[in-house]
């Protein structure tokens, strides 16, 4: 499997748009004027290395996966209070949030004097292009019972027309599935729902040279409709 990876950062500070570069009032270049308030502006911001365990989810056709990451600038320029207000795919939280805790701020500055600031906004954009996305499918010619997940009632409120849980899971040399696990999902309300579908298929056992074999690392995605 092979990714062209980039990461892409855009922010907000107050009412100040950060793409790449920073934009902020002309008159901080000769200091603040009295009464000033000055917003923070980054000095050093990494990008954060794309998940090798993370994949877009790529039935929905997006091959890009947003992460709104909030957080607080310390008197000293540090970030602090980093937490995440919303995401495409939970899989990129903690990359994101990873490095966000290594920026560092020329701090708000009122009436010349350094000062806090809080709610700090900057998305932060995965995007992959997958050469081979049939990789991510289940082997579906030798799957003897497939339990359809069921759409959860307690889900439907906020739900989008679709969701999408990102499965992935190993195949016992009896069939089975086991170690079933969320990679990514689009609303975690449906996970529970995926997972137990999941864990209910069975498959015909691979065979080869006469002994069964495991297989790891299957991988599925499991969509929810709303009627």
């Amino acid at each position: 499997m092979i990714y062209n990876r980039r990461v892409v950062i855009s922010g907000r500070a107050m009412k100040t748009i950060l793409i790449f570069a920073v934009s902020f009032p002309l008159f901080s270049l000769w200091g603040p004027a009295f009464g000033a308030d000055v917003p923070a502006r980054p000095l050093e911001r990494s990008a954060p290395a794309y998940p090798e365990e993370c994949h877009p989810i790529i039935a929905l056709g997006d091959e890009e996966d947003h992460v709104l990451v909030v957080y607080d600038v310390t008197v000293d320029g540090r970030t602090e209070n980093i937490r995440v207000r919303a995401s495409t795919n939970s899989c990129f939280h903690d990359a994101a949030i990873e490095a966000v805790k290594g920026w560092v701020f020329h701090p708000r500055m009122i009436d010349g004097e350094p000062a806090a600031q809080k709610d700090l906004e900057t998305v932060v954009t995965f995007v992959s292009e997958e050469t081979d996305p049939e990789l991510y499918l289940e082997p579906t010619e030798d799957l003897n019972l497939k339990i359809p997940a069921m759409y959860p009632e307690k889900c439907m409120a906020g739900a989008k027309d679709i969701e999408q849980v990102f499965i992935r899971y190993d195949i016992s040399t009896e069939g089975e599935t086991k170690n079933v696990e969320v990679v990514a999902t689009t609303n975690e309300c449906f996970n529970e729902s995926a997972v137990g579908s999941v864990q209910r298929w069975r498959y015909e056992p691979r065979i080869v040279d006469g002994r069964a074999l495991e297989r790891i690392g299957v991988e599925t995605i499991i969509t929810f409709k709303l009627e």
